[in-house]
């Protein structure tokens, strides 16, 4: 399963973020058993992985822990085995009659026979798998010479090895006043994503789980123990809300673990050093993103505004005090690349913000038409562009298309002079992801 995807959101509200993003770190992680028909102590696991296959007895729907309890009788039924781990062992709980020379019972992992018998077997076998150095996800089949021998399955368990953590790129993005959106856009190539942890100065906040389906079926023995059929998602992207008035303003640092479901960990962000300011000084009204480096010369952009109606009562669109400003981009873009966000060459994108002024005492919208400045930095220049009017209730959009790589720089000047600005680095690429 996978979690529906959003658009971005990189904004920023009296908040400055300089994240270092995505380096793996852990450590040892557990080896994973992914269980079929019924799990280690017999639970009942359902027959969905043996496909077509008949159930005999009470079936895979109940509970059992012998083989007279219910399993699966078939000439011929396989598993397979997820790409990106290893296949280390099966553990089977299997019986079969009427065997000879001529009617084999067999099981064999890609081809190559792990357990087999020409005589009746019955009970517990744990047969590994030969190690070739290089094994990856495949297919794992019982089966027997010609159809019509008693072969019974109830358990099987695959032991796998999975040793790549999860691999990402992280932010920090504005989601309302006084909260932050962590965003948690991470894959994994082995059995799937678990939880993620959320530490603000190395205390933990907060952490999330990805599903209610991919938790260990007996935990605390030191072994994991998942369905084969789990939901353990391979992507996900989500978001770990954190409130900022918890904190002093100033400087704090944001740490999020991301964790698979075999124990593997990586410091999706890292001691990224944010600054809280949900009371700012009204006399300077700058909030800067700016994640990640490296800009490069190129062509100019395009850019596009909407009018409307309404505004505060007593201002005018010259007379916004204490000025407020926050932008985002609100389509998501190709990849986030070093925490910069990497946007297709030439595409239209889409970018919102807000302005709101300080009226008798209390912040409001600002006025309609109030205008806001658009300028892009290319190296060391400066260029300014055409920028956009407040709509209704202090909304801007602007619909913005690039060549090359920039800084956009958003600013509104008041007529004494205060000025709110918000800076958005964007890399430009022709590639297609």
């Amino acid at each position: 399963m996978m979690p529906s995807r959003g658009g971005l959101r990189l904004s920023v509200f009296a908040m400055t973020c300089a994240a270092g993003l995505a380096a793996a770190s852990s450590a040892s992680a557990n080896d994973v058993v992914l269980w079929a028909c019924h799990g280690p102590t017999g639970k009942a696991l359902g027959a969905g992985p043996f496909g077509g296959a008949a159930e005999y007895g009470t079936g895979c729907g109940v509970d059992g822990t012998a083989l007279a309890a219910g399993g699966v009788f078939s000439q011929s039924f396989g598993l397979v085995v997820r790409p990106g781990v290893v296949l280390k062992r099966v553990s089977l709980l299997r019986g079969a009659s009427g065997l000879d020379t001529e009617n084999r019972y067999s099981a064999t992992y890609e081809g190559a026979e792990f357990d087999g018998s020409s005589t009746d077997v019955s009970g517990a076998v744990s047969a590994p798998i030969a190690d070739t150095g290089n094994l990856k996800g495949g297919f794992v089949k019982f089966a027997t010479t010609r159809a019509g021998t008693g072969v019974s399955v109830q358990r099987v368990g695959l032991t796998v090895a999975d040793t790549t953590p999860p691999a990402g790129t992280g932010g920090i993005a504005n989601h309302t006043n006084g909260s932050v959106a962590v965003a948690v856009w991470i894959n994994d190539t082995g059995v799937g994503l678990d939880h993620a942890d959320l530490y603000v100065d190395d205390a933990y906040y907060d952490g999330i789980r990805f599903s209610d389906n991919c938790a260990d079926m007996t935990p605390g023995d030191g072994v994991v123990d998942l369905p084969i059929e789990n939901s353990c998602p391979a992507h996900v992207e989500r978001s770990i809300d954190l409130d900022t008035s918890r904190f002093a303003d100033g400087e704090h640092r944001v740490t999020v673990k991301v964790y698979d479901a075999a124990g593997n960990a990586t410091d999706y962000i890292r001691n990224a050093v944010t600054e809280i300011g949900n009371h700012p000084n009204l006399g300077s009204n700058t909030a800067t993103l700016s994640i990640g480096s490296g800009n490069a010369a190129g062509q100019n952009g395009s850019a596009g505004s909407g009018g409307g109606t309404g505004g505060v009562a007593g201002a005018s669109a010259t007379s916004c005090a204490s000025p407020k400003l926050s932008m985002e981009l609100s389509q998501k873009p190709l990849k986030i690349s070093k925490g910069v966000p990497v946007l297709k060459y030439g595409k239209r994108y889409r970018f919102r913000g807000h302005l709101t002024c300080v009226v008798k005492g209390k912040r409001h919208s600002a006025p309609v038409k109030t205008p806001i400045e658009l300028f892009n930095t290319i190296g060391k220049k400066t260029y300014r562009k055409s920028g956009a009017t407040v709509r209704s209730k202090g909304a801007i959009t602007l619909v913005l298309a690039y060549k090359s790589s920039r800084t956009l720089v958003f600013r509104y000047t008041n007529a004494d002079g205060r000025r709110s600005q918000v800076k958005l680095k964007v890399k430009v690429t022709r590639r297609s992801r």
